[in-house]
């Protein structure tokens, strides 16, 4: 509030108002403080680090919610995915060259 204080009514209506402020400030950086320590926990730090490499998003909570097997399964699977759908595109082109130098001979 940039207006002066002229009584004692006002001085109530403010105090009111940085109090309720002050309470929304503690809420909002007890929330940044949470995001910021789950964000930080070596799970997350795991997950983070999987994602950049593989160039794609986990979700952090899919050990506890599907169980470790299930969890490792929808993390391994993508991977493979990618990995296998690279290999087919390299022998689609190795056969597209070996083809046409066939081709190219007769």
């Amino acid at each position: 509030m940039n207006k002066k204080i002229e009584n004692i009514d006002q001085l109530r209506a403010e105090i009111k108002r940085l109090e309720g402020r002050n309470e929304e400030l503690k809420t909002t950086l007890k929330n940044d403080a949470e995001g910021i320590k789950d964000f930080f926990r070596p799970v997350n730090l795991f997950f983070n680090t999987a994602a950049s490499f593989a160039k794609m998003k986990f979700a952090p909570p899919i050990f506890s919610s599907n169980g470790f097997a299930e969890g490792v399964r929808s993390i391994i699977a993508p991977i493979i995915e990618k990995i296998f759908d690279r290999i087919s595109t390299a022998i689609a082109e190795f056969l597209k060259r070996r083809k046409n130098a066939v081709h190219e001979d007769d």
